[in-house]
C-alpha cells in the first residue's frame, strides 16, 4: 500500500496526544502497542502523552512519519 508524506504535517491531528494520534490510524492496537511504537520514534515517557500542539516541528515530522509507517504495518 503506497503512503504519502505531507511535509506540512497537516494530517497530524491538533486535538490529540501523541498516543491518541497513533491509535487514530491503528485502532486495533492496544495502548501498550501504541506506546511501544511511539518510543521507536523518540516519544517516550511524558512525551508520548504530550499534546500534538506542543510538539516542535521535528517532533511533528517524526509523528507524521510514525503514523504513515504504522498504517502499512499488519
Amino acid at each position: 500500500m503506497p503512503g504519502w508524506y505531507d511535509q506540512d504535517q497537516a494530517e497530524v491531528p491538533t486535538a490529540a496526544a501523541v498516543l491518541g494520534a497513533l491509535l487514530e490510524v491503528r485502532p486495533d492496537w492496544a495502548p501498550a502497542d501504541a506506546r511501544a511504537w511511539a518510543g521507536r520514534f523518540g516519544f517516550s515517557g511524558e512525551r508520548a502523552e504530550a499534546g500534538t500542539t506542543t510538539l516542535s516541528g521535528g517532533e511533528r515530522a517524526r509523528l507524521a512519519l510514525a503514523r504513515l509507517i504504522a498504517m502499512g504495518r499488519t
